[in-house]
């Protein structure tokens, strides 16, 4: 390939010339897609003195957002305006069901303080991502059908 081919193929398949934060997404809902898948693990080898359809619907739930979370990842990389809904999707979602399990009442529940606190974090931790992924510079690549249009300046 001669230097100058080589160059004009760098320029066009040169994924790191659009917005960084997007690769910081994919990268975080790709951990979020194996922390479940990891926590479905650990389910699968302890007993918690859980309701087994309890259990079962916590794994289910594990599994449809390892799933949802990896998929995003791959659209969000990818610049996929699928993965970009799907990940603000999974990620609300995740939000309302974290919440629930901080206020559902089990044998080890926090005092208030504290749960309001961790339901903050979660809250800066979805809102900044979904704030974001909604800003024109960012959404510009997911709706543009070639690359060489692309500028950012």
């Amino acid at each position: 390939m001669s230097a100058c081919t080589e160059s004009s193929w760098i320029l066009k398949h040169n994924y790191f010339r659009r917005p960084y934060g997007i690769y910081v997404i994919a990268v975080w809902a790709l951990v979020l897609g194996l922390q479940n898948i990891a926590r479905l693990i650990y389910t699968l080898a302890i007993d918690a003195g859980a309701p087994l359809a309890q259990l079962y619907l916590y794994q289910w739930v594990s599994v449809a957002f390892s799933i949802a979370f990896i998929v995003a990842a791959f659209g969000l990389w990818n610049h996929k305006n699928w993965g970009r809904i799907l990940f603000l999707a999974a990620a609300a979602f995740f939000f309302a069901i974290a919440t629930f399990g901080v206020f559902s009442n089990h044998p080890t529940a926090m005092k208030p303080v504290a749960q309001w606190t961790l339901v903050a974090r979660y809250a800066i931790s979805i809102a900044l991502p979904w704030i974001y992924l909604n800003l024109p510079f960012v959404k510009k690549p997911f709706f543009n059908k070639t690359e060489d249009t692309l500028t950012y300046d």
